[in-house]
């Protein structure tokens, strides 16, 4: 209960955060790490938030981007070809 807490929290973060400084893509995916969130946002690049630790939360920019699961430790994107970055 209280990841799926921690979870809607950061949704709700990333969605003030949005508001707050404009940014305007609609929102494809989001998917909660250990101490990071990321957006799969609607022009195909991954926007992180959170503790940068060991690269975990960089953002993604190539613009091919149509899955994105974070975990404890690590994120990874699913690109339109089929590899995973």
């Amino acid at each position: 209960m209280r990841k799926i807490i921690f979870i809607l929290g950061l949704i709700i973060g990333v969605s003030a955060f949005s508001t707050s400084y404009g940014y305007r893509q609609a929102c494809k995916g989001v998917s909660a790490g250990g101490f990071h969130t990321c957006v799969l946002n609607a022009g195909g690049n991954v926007d992180c938030y959170g503790d940068n630790f060991a690269g975990r939360a960089e953002d993604y920019t190539k613009g091919d981007a149509v899955g994105v699961s974070a975990g404890e430790s690590h994120t990874c994107v699913l690109t339109s070809d089929g590899n995973v970055d």
